[in-house]
């Protein structure tokens, strides 16, 4: 997410604005595996669910396997 547009989406996540967070696809939210960790975890101690397209619910687990996998497959495009 944009720097912009991940503040305005903190400040309402603590504002309560909201309950669930929905994407296409994970990576939709951050291709970086620390910023993708950091807001699930800030969205959730909230309360707040990360919902995708893809992936339906997404907790803990799905973060945990598919985050370094993504990681891996990036760095390996950037590789050529």
């Amino acid at each position: 997410m944009k720097s912009a547009r991940l503040a305005t989406t903190r400040r309402d996540a603590k504002a309560g604005k909201f309950d669930v967070a929905v994407a296409e696809a994970l990576d939709r939210i951050s291709r970086d595996l620390d910023d993708r960790t950091g807001i699930h975890k800030r969205l959730s101690v909230t309360g707040i669910e990360i919902r995708s397209a893809r992936d339906d619910l997404v907790d803990d687990i799905h973060i945990g396997v598919t985050g370094p996998l993504g990681a891996l497959y990036f760095k390996a495009m950037r590789r050529g």
